[in-house]
């Protein structure tokens, strides 16, 4: 959800839908559209950011691995991690490889959604106080719009509902891409 078009269309299927009655309903809709905005945009930005954060966890995974294998040779094993890092996300032969080298170590694929969670915790912690913002907001627009009309209250809440859950809960795997097969 990038483009004023998809807003503009995600505001008119509202306005559709719900057929708000007057200038006052109809800024309600406008109001509820805008806050859906947020939320979907906040929770797709949740799981982008954990994508983003994934080849740097498994390097940082890597370098402590092969850190184990070749003392003497620190800064070789480094630029092989971080070459690995990056061929993961590539190649499915260098998949494989990592995956078995992590499995060597009791450790598989979601040992890098790990460490990649880790690597911007403190990044999905603010993000996390501004879902729980736009929530509020969302909560208190119901509140009022149940105050003025309860029906266009309960209607505008099935509406989101359904729109929210379309927005299907982040992918860790890249978008247009499917996961890799070993």
């Amino acid at each position: 959800m990038d483009s004023p078009e998809e807003f503009a269309s995600l505001q008119a299927r509202l306005i559709e839908e719900i057929e708000p009655e007057g200038p006052i309903e109809h800024m309600y809709v406008e109001n509820a559209a805008a806050i859906l905005w947020d939320l979907k945009s906040l929770r797709q930005t949740k799981g982008q950011i954990v994508r983003n954060a994934s080849r740097a966890g498994l390097e940082n995974l890597l370098k402590q691995l092969i850190r184990n294998q070749h003392i003497t040779l620190k800064d070789e094993n480094y630029e092989k991690a971080e070459q690995l890092a990056l061929d993961y996300f590539k190649c499915k032969v260098k998949k494989k490889e990592v995956l078995e080298l992590l499995g060597e170590f009791g450790l598989d694929a979601r040992a890098i959604d790990a460490e990649a969670f880790k690597l911007c915790l403190a990044d999905l912690g603010k993000l996390d106080t501004m879902l729980i913002s736009s929530e509020k907001r969302w909560n208190k627009t119901l509140r009022l719009i149940a105050e003025y009309r309860k029906d266009l209250a309960l209607i505008l809440r099935r509406s989101a509902d359904r729109i929210l859950d379309a927005a299907d809960s982040p992918d860790l795997e890249p978008r247009g891409q499917a996961p890799a097969v070993a």
